[in-house]
């Protein structure tokens, strides 16, 4: 039996350490030990990861060069228009970077002129962090209302141009009124979710079209120790390894077709498209391994010197590299790919209503403003956000202030 809250549960527990520091004098000095060894290791492992770049440029030169023309993919070809600008933000980080880049061709395809959603239409977000995908999606004339449990995360999203209003709340079963948007888009979300058919119902119920993703059982297994155990045929131990991953990540995968049956069943799937094979996923995990981190951002110690004294070599490299891979990418079979994107169409009835009213957590009632007519509660606004949280997470507002999420860097996602 699924349990619906684990990972919920474990993000909660995550970034409330964001805020809370640790009650004793012994673990905090224990983190800071751990946390000064992480970031000595990382360091001492820049020249390793450069050498790991320009041989793996050479070899995939070399790979590619010698094959036949591949199979036409506009993704592919529109992602490399991205590649130079997410190099300043993930550089020598080839996972984000190139997972970025293909889910940014996508979803331009899906919102922009000639997409499916019309330029014009109300949007909401579901796990809109703290923008910076969101943005490159949008142009700054949109209309999106933001949602995400994190508030120190979507407090930079809620001063961005494109965002008209910015919620904290429960992004698997959103505080809002049915039929309130004629789109909806969630972009790594949904492998964190345990109950997928529970979250995809409650977002029919707000938005006739939907647009989200999910991550494939190859996603835990094309990390770079699966990957190795696997390939020297201790698969009892790369099963076990790609499990870890997936616990400590806060993921719950499964496989592509459980994930088709699963949203056939609770609405109606336009269109789903696979992207970032195995073979490239790993190629690009050697770098987070190197790095000692599994997902965003790249480490802030080695951001700073990748664009600082290595940015003549870090910038061009990582950019290269990336276009590489993603030309190879484009070549490989669709089978293993660790993403795939859905379109829906809710089976809700419609038109849509006229406004957009928040619902309270509570007693599923309209809220007026910020408080609910029917049971009393209200609910706080600070820095451009209103917390529509149930009485179980108002610790969420109490924890935050702004000077706390100052502290957190722009781009860390």
């Amino acid at each position: 039996m699924i349990d619906r809250e684990r990972n919920r549960r474990g993000y909660l527990d995550q970034f409330s350490g964001w805020t809370r520091p640790p009650a004793s004098v012994g673990l905090r000095s224990r983190l800071w030990v751990e946390a000064a060894l992480r970031i000595a290791a990382q360091i001492a492992l820049i020249p390793l990861t450069v050498l790991v770049a320009l041989i793996m440029t050479l070899g995939l030169r070399l790979s590619l060069g010698s094959k036949r023309s591949p199979i036409p993919s506009m993704i592919h070809d529109d992602a490399t228009l991205f590649v130079a600008d997410l190099a300043e933000q993930y550089p020598f980080h080839l996972y984000p970077l190139v997972a970025k880049a293909l889910e940014l061709a996508y979803l331009r395809r899906q919102f922009g002129p000639a997409g499916r959603v019309a330029s014009e239409s109300r949007v909401v977000e579901v796990a809109i962090g703290e923008g910076s995908l969101s943005a490159r999606v949008f142009g700054p004339d949109a209309q999106v209302t933001g949602l995400d449990l994190n508030p120190h995360s979507l407090a930079f999203a809620a001063r961005l141009g494109h965002v008209r209003r910015a919620i904290v709340c429960d992004g698997i079963e959103p505080p809002i009124r049915p039929r309130s948007f004629d789109a909806l888009l969630s972009a790594n979300f949904l492998h964190h979710v345990t109950d997928k058919k529970r979250a995809i119902t409650s977002w029919s119920a707000i938005a006739r079209t939907l647009v989200f993703n999910d991550n494939t059982l190859y996603w835990a297994s094309s990390w770079t120790v699966p990957r190795v155990l696997t390939f020297l045929g201790l698969r009892r131990l790369a099963v076990r390894a790609a499990r870890g991953i997936e616990a400590r990540s806060l993921q719950h995968l499964e496989s592509r077709p459980e994930l088709d049956r699963e949203i056939a069943a609770v609405c109606d799937v336009i269109e789903s498209v696979s992207f970032f094979s195995a073979r490239s996923f790993f190629l690009c995990s050697l770098f987070s391994f190197l790095m000692r981190c599994f997902g965003p951002p790249t480490p802030a110690v080695l951001k700073r010197i990748f664009l600082g004294p290595l940015r003549p070599i870090a910038i061009p490299l990582t950019t290269l590299l990336a276009r590489q891979i993603l030309e190879l990418d484009r070549r490989q079979d669709r089978s293993t790919d660790t993403y795939v994107f859905y379109v829906c169409r809710s089976r809700e009835a419609w038109p849509s209503t006229t406004d957009e009213a928040l619902l309270c957590p509570e007693c599923r009632s309209p809220l007026d403003g910020r408080r609910c007519g029917a049971c009393g509660a209200s609910y706080p606004f600070a820095d451009g956000m209103l917390f529509v949280l149930p009485k179980r997470w108002a610790y969420l507002f109490d924890d935050y202030t702004s000077s706390r999420a100052a502290r957190v860097p722009a781009q860390h996602l």
